[in-house]
């Protein structure tokens, strides 16, 4: 098949791109291609992480910011058969929760002297809180 420049509406949103790009590594395209009759191809999927999919097949992994919306292009890549950005998703998550984790640490051990001062803090003022209901 000669690499043809594509118009692909998801759900109204364009993009272009080549047949070959598509086809490179999904089951999905390479089927979609195989019925399709000219350069303007269909897919009902919702746009929002799109262009994740269209960079996975061009070569350039990038994934959305939120955790929320990494757990959305995962869906999407199950969808699309992609089994090597599902593999890169599983990574990506892993590295974000050990991330948001050493950040919980640091933040707990920076807070631990604080933790103290006001605990020595609290003590200080229930005294003198006895003290005044005793005067």
């Amino acid at each position: 098949m000669s690499a043809t420049i594509l118009r692909l509406s998801v759900s109204g949103t364009v993009f272009h791109t080549r047949s070959d790009t598509l086809c490179r590594t999904s089951s999905y395209f390479a089927l979609l291609m195989q019925s399709q009759r000219g350069p303007d191809v269909f897919v009902d999927r919702d746009p929002t992480h799109f262009r994740h999919v269209l960079n996975y097949l061009r070569g350039a992994t990038t994934f959305p910011e939120t955790l929320q919306g990494l757990r959305e292009l995962r869906l999407e890549a199950d969808f699309f058969s992609l089994q090597g950005l599902v593999d890169d998703i599983a990574t990506e998550w892993l590295a974000r929760c050990e991330s948001e984790q050493t950040s919980t640490d640091a933040l707990a051990r920076a807070l631990r002297p604080v933790q103290g001062e006001l605990a020595l803090m609290n003590k200080h003022l229930d005294r003198l809180h006895s003290q005044a209901r005793w005067s």
